[in-house]
């Protein structure tokens, strides 16, 4: 099965709203590991506790995710793109997992309760994975883990 990567959909509102915070700044973006049992929902998953329940777990992962480290936002000729710096990753280290399937990523910097955090994305892997005491690595696209095109 082919990988997708969506945003879901209030992610556009949400900034618009200022609802999702620097995402230039590091340590606030986070990616957490969901099971296969999640059905991604596109139009009415916005927050973390959406997805909490469906949370990977296991020895060496940390609920709530790791935080994407040496994130910008930028823009040149429309297109605004927000990156993840090299080496482009996202790693989850030395975990113990018997089900996993997919990636969200949200914004951590949220006030209120951790529940409340909006949700950016969603990477679909297409099947259900595990790790035994190993790393689980996503590699992200250099020119953006999110980019946005303005018409002419």
């Amino acid at each position: 099965m082919a990988i997708t990567h969506k945003a879901y959909g209030n992610f556009p509102l949400n900034c618009m709203r200022k609802l999702v915070y620097d995402m230039n700044a590091s340590s606030t973006i986070y990616g957490c590991l969901l099971t296969s049992s999640y059905t991604f929902n596109q139009d009415n998953h916005t927050t973390y506790a959406d997805v909490e329940a469906y949370e990977a777990s296991g020895d060496g992962y940390t609920a709530h995710g790791v935080a994407l480290t040496n994130t910008t936002v930028t823009y040149a000729s429309r297109v605004t793109s927000f990156k993840v710096a090299t080496p482009y990753t996202l790693t989850f280290s030395a975990v113990t997992l018997t089900d996993y399937q997919y990636l969200a990523l949200y914004d951590n910097s949220a006030p209120g309760t951790h529940a409340s955090c909006k949700l950016i994305s969603c990477v679909n892997l297409g099947q259900t994975y595990a790790a035994s005491a190993s790393n689980v690595v996503f590699t992200f696209n250099s020119s953006g883990i999110i980019t946005m095109t303005v018409a002419a």
